[in-house]
């Protein structure tokens, strides 16, 4: 039997080559030059086998798009979305192909010795499409499962091989797709709209990718912090005691007053002192401050009202996961996370740390601690302390809450001596982290001691350390002691010092690495693996730049990005965590079998192209953004967005080749010309078929829509504005083609509606069967036009394409005919709907041909009308039946982001799980997904809407329901109404919003924050406000205590200071 093993890296082969073979492999070149073959013989599953170790180098195949969408000027963008992807070998690894192929040629079986991760499986799955392709059948393919390089982890996972995971795989493949369309349509727009537009950028590539944009996000919201921030002045009370340590030694107690706190030797002849702080912690306002504080100068005796002391431990650090070792090589070691990596990876290879990629941060029960402390004891610096743990000090670790099933925590697998550089601080970084999660927890006392001087209350603390246990392995972090005097409760003294000092609110700084790298692990963004690329990638985008301090500042045309991404006001923005970080959860989905990859891929793809489109039409909002940043006007035209340069066919005017090109005013709609020609044109063009987001074009057209631009599909012909022959109006003739000359002839005019209609022809033929022919249709503004159709004109209607006074809507005013163009039972038959544009239509909707009255709400009002329907003697308007089934329609074709929620940023909520022990506890809610200045919106997950929050605006009815819908004009939903009013209602905040009382008007309806009379608000005094205990003074509160001093700051009158909270 032959083996054929394929491992990730050339060293990684070595590896396992010399554990397998303890040492007698040979070395054999191979088809590539970079990865040699091992050969060596090896017992498995009780047999003597021909085993062959070969390797990759990382991924083997690449993913791209065709070679007709390689052109960025040629191609439109927005095509990207749904272009086409081709997957093969990368061409520089072409030669690693040949090798596989040509060792597994004899393979029995193929056993995939890739990292033990996501992109491993990956990797794993394009090795095995190789080898398929030379041995499809009769030959087994397994998986080695490993996290350490060691000789013994190496024949462990020889010997317990498992099946490939192509969940992981499929995971993998969508993550690469997206990122491929996302990353590829946004960088190409980016880059070919704005960088000839500025010498800045010109020549530049501007790319987006979906980590990288929320990565440099986090960095510009703390530099805008730091460059709002606007310093106030604080004032404070600090109390001093001094007293000698000796006072209660004669009554046998220590320094916190209870006898079981031991006094440290030494310390019992010396003066103490306590340094207390206010409770108030700080005042913005001095001359209230100063009240207090004459207060307490004027009677300046203590009182202790509480003592605390007990016993208190430090608690040592859980096992060490990637993302904690790469922020602690940045803080501690000053060590870059990519280099941390890198350093991580060659001690991994080299056999001396687990696998560095994990994010389990729990050891198993059955983990041997033993024999891997033992490797440490011959260690100069640490290797005492490894002795004590095995002498009888050492401790079960404290375990964390991640397990990934697949690794350990990162834990030193065998001793290095000789070492240099970074690999050398982070491994002995990584062996004291083991050390201390294998040691007891730091034991100490702690004393608090609480006192009042005039009604005002101050505090202090004190530490003693008995027993430092993990902290003397573990130099990362620190407990230090803090000696203060024996009080008792109940106690009166006069303070040493009462003072009041002043200050001001301290600068927030940006962010060093592993401050960035613990908010892109909170919000999702990144995984262990990748963190580190994605903070590289912005450096090397020129977005960020990383400063001597190691903190992180964002370049121009970074902030120029983020603002106007976010200026753009998007449901999900662009620069924040959200998307990603629900396409990372998408990912583990997955793997757990709850989504498919086709799915996360449809739906994250329909909410970038929905984002791209958005972004398009409000190009001029992101190029602000630049200019106000780079301090001058664009220095050169924008340039037009291209498309596929594929022939479409002969132009009927001028003779010329037709192709496709993006409206100047950005209406995307997806466009593929088809292979497929038109039999009835002149020239038989190609067929073309449009694909659109349901709710975005007319009712009654069909998805996709196939049509021809040679002149016999009138709808295409409106869409593209193709200009015919003067001659004629199409090239074909047809029950299906038939079209008024006349009318056709005529161009299309628009009405005060904002409708493009052709006028009706009077050499009609009016009388005979309807004509598809004789339709219009407003493409240029989709989702607002409906088509229209030659009909009979009897009973005195207004005219083709014009609003009939025989037929009234809700509103009162003549109705219009359209016609429905989706295939199926009503295809071809006409309706009545009002004439308004689509922003201020009403609900009126009756099929023409409908028989039967209505007795509802509805058909009286039309009755009040005096309008009567002529035609077949049926009601004028529909019954509450057919208009609830028009909404159910409208409510099937919207799409599904209708019924998300919104913050009051107008941002897609994020849902959250109520943590804190009570009766909400598990409970799901929903809040502001901005991580800095969030507004405060709340709603509960299983409470409706519009209990707390506000909704779309309404349009009136007469079916007892206010219908409402989105800002897009989508139906949104209907609710019953409180009252018979039958006018349109305005979006509301929700219910409590009707009934609330604004404090500053009395006037309900709407609250502080919203009333137009805020500005003229005026108050008499600052008030003395207290602030948090932050040195950066993130909150300031009235002070709740009622003195006397307080009372006469406020009664000085005045307008209130306005301060922004920081």
């Amino acid at each position: 039997m032959r083996i054929l093993i394929v491992a990730e890296k050339p060293s990684q082969a070595r590896e396992v080559a010399q554990a397998l073979s303890h040492g007698s492999c040979r070395r054999r070149p191979g088809k590539s030059k970079t990865c040699p073959n091992f050969d060596f013989r090896y017992k498995f599953r009780n047999q003597d086998c021909e085993v062959t170790v070969t390797s990759v180098a990382g991924h083997l195949m690449n993913i791209d798009f065709g070679p007709e969408y390689k052109s960025w000027k040629a191609v439109d963008p927005v095509l990207l979305f749904e272009a086409p992807i081709v997957k093969g070998v990368h061409p520089n690894y072409v030669d690693i192909q040949r090798n596989l192929k040509q060792e597994t040629v004899r393979t029995d079986v193929l056993i995939i010795w890739t990292d033990y991760d996501r992109e491993g499986e990956n990797i794993g799955a394009e090795i095995v499409a190789v080898c398929r392709e030379v041995r499809a059948t009769r030959m087994e393919v397994l998986r080695a499962k490993f996290s350490v390089f060691t000789p013994e982890g190496i024949h462990n996972a020889m010997c317990n091989p498992v099946p490939l995971d192509y969940a992981q795989v499929a995971a993998v493949d969508a993550r690469m797709e997206l990122d491929l369309r996302v990353g590829s349509s946004l960088t190409r727009f980016q880059t070919l709209r704005l960088a000839p537009r500025f010498k800045e950028v010109n020549n530049k590539i501007i790319s987006y990718g979906p980590c990288q944009f929320p990565t440099l996000g986090f960095v510009v919201d703390q530099y805008l912090r730091v460059e709002r921030f606007v310093p106030e002045p604080f004032w404070q009370i600090d109390v001093t005691h001094t007293k000698p340590a000796t006072e209660h030694d004669d009554d046998g107690k220590g320094e916190s007053g209870h006898p079981e706190v031991p006094v440290k030797e030494g310390m019992t002849n010396q003066r103490a002192h306590a340094k207390f702080t206010w409770a108030r912690t700080r005042l913005f306002d001095r001359w209230s401050c100063a009240l207090l504080y004459e207060q307490c100068v004027n009677h300046p005796i203590a009182e202790v009202t509480r003592v605390d002391s007990k016993p208190t431990s430090k608690w040592k650090p859980v096992p060490l996961t990637t993302v904690e070792m790469l922020m602690m090589a940045s803080k501690y070691l000053k060590i870059s996370s990519d280099a941390a990596m890198k350093a991580a990876e060659g001690l991994y290879n080299k056999g001396f740390l687990s696998y560095p990629r994990t994010e389990t941060d729990q050891f198993a029960s059955d983990f041997a601690f033993e024999p891997l402390l033992e490797k440490q004891t011959g260690d100069q610096t640490w290797g005492r302390y490894a002795q004590r743990l095995l002498d009888g000090e050492r401790r079960p670790p404290r375990n964390g809450r991640n397990n990934d099933k697949a690794h350990p925590p990162i834990h030193p697998t065998a001793y290095a001596a000789n070492l240099a550089g970074p690999e050398k601080k982070l491994y002995e970084m990584i062996v004291r982290r083991f050390l201390a999660v294998c040691w007891d927890d730091a034991k100490g006392h702690k004393t608090e001691v609480t006192i009042r001087i005039s009604g005002e209350e101050f505090r202090t603390k004190g530490l003693m350390v008995l027993a430092r246990n993990y902290l003397l392995v573990y130099p990362y972090e620190r407990w230090s002691e803090s000696t203060i005097p024996c009080y008792q409760r109940g106690e009166r003294f006069t303070p040493t010092e009462i003072k009041m000092n002043g200050g001001t609110t301290s600068t927030p700084q940006l962010l060093t690495e592993h401050e960035l790298m613990k908010r892109m692990e909170m919000h999702g963004i990144g995984t262990d693996a990748t963190i580190p690329q994605h903070i590289k990638t912005i450096q090397d985008r020129e977005y960020a730049i990383r400063q001597p301090n190691d903190r992180f500042c964002p370049s121009t045309l970074g902030v120029a990005l983020v603002e106007g991404y976010d200026t753009i006001g998007f449901d999900l923005s662009l620069s924040k965590p959200y998307l990603r970080s629900v396409m990372e959860r998408d990912m583990k989905r997955i793997i757990k079998g709850e989504r498919t990859k086709e799915q996360v891929i449809a739906q994250t793809v329909s909410i970038y192209r929905e984002v791209y489109t958005k972004t398009l039409n409000q190009f001029e909002t992101l190029e602000m953004a630049l200019i106000k940043n780079f301090g001058h006007a664009p220095d050169a035209e924008a340039p037009a967005l291209q498309t596929l340069p594929k022939s479409v066919g002969q132009c009927q005017s001028c003779g010329k080749a037709t192709g496709l090109r993006t409206t100047a005013a950005g209406k995307i709609y997806i466009v593929d010309v088809l292979e497929e020609t038109c039999q009835r044109c002149a020239g038989s063009p190609r067929l073309l078929e449009l694909s659109y987001r349901p709710g975005s074009f007319p009712i009654g057209y069909p998805s996709p829509y196939r049509g021809c631009l040679g002149g016999c599909d009138e709808t295409l012909t409106e869409l593209f504005n193709v200009r015919r022959p003067s001659s004629t109006a199409t090239s074909a003739v047809g029950p299906q083609s038939r079209v008024p000359t006349a009318a056709a002839g005529q161009p299309l005019r628009r009405y005060p509606s904002g409708q493009l209609l052709r006028p009706a022809t009077p050499s009609a033929d009016v009388n005979g069967p309807l004509s598809r022919n004789g339709s219009y249709s407003n493409f240029g503004n989709p989702g607002t036009a409906y088509s229209t159709l030659t009909v009979p004109a009897n009973g005195g209607g207004g005219g083709i394409n014009q609003p009939d006074p025989s037929v009234q809507c809700l509103c009162g005013t003549p109705a219009v005919m359209r016609v429905t163009r989706k295939d199926g039972p009503n295809k071809d038959r006409t309706f009545y709907i009002c004439a308004n544009p689509r922003e201020s239509q009403c609900d009126f909707f009756q099929w023409s041909d409908a028989a039967g009255s209505s007795s509802s709400a509805m058909g009286a009002a039309a009755a009040n009308t005096n309008a009567t329907h002529h035609r077949n003697s049926t009601s004028l308007l529909p019954s509450t039946q057919v208009l609830n089934g028009f909404h159910q329609h409208l409510q099937a074709s919207a799409t599904s982001d209708t019924a998300r929620i919104q913050c009051r940023c107008n941002l897609l909520a994020v849902s959250a799980v109520a943590q804190s022990a009570g009766p909400n506890q598990g409970r799901t809610y929903f809040k502001c997904s901005k991580s800095y200045q969030a507004c405060q919106f709340f709603q509960w997950g299983d409470e409706p809407s519009g209990s707390n929050s506000g909704g779309g605006g309404g349009s009136g009815n007469e079916d007892g329901y206010e219908h409402k819908y989105d800002s897009m004009g989508r139906y949104a939903g209907s609710v019953r109404k409180s009252t018979g009013s039958t006018a349109g209602g305005s979006g509301g905040s929700g219910d409590w919003m009707a009934s609330a009382t604004c404090y500053i008007c009395d006037q309900t309806g709407h609250i502080a924050s919203s009333c137009p009379q805020k500005d003229k608000r005026t108050n008499g005094g600052a008030g003395a406000r207290s602030g948090g205990s932050s040195s950066r003074g993130t909150r300031r509160s009235t002070s709740t205590r009622s003195t006397s001093g307080i009372k006469a700051a406020r009664g000085a009158g005045g307008p209130r200071k306005s301060r922004k909270t920081k």
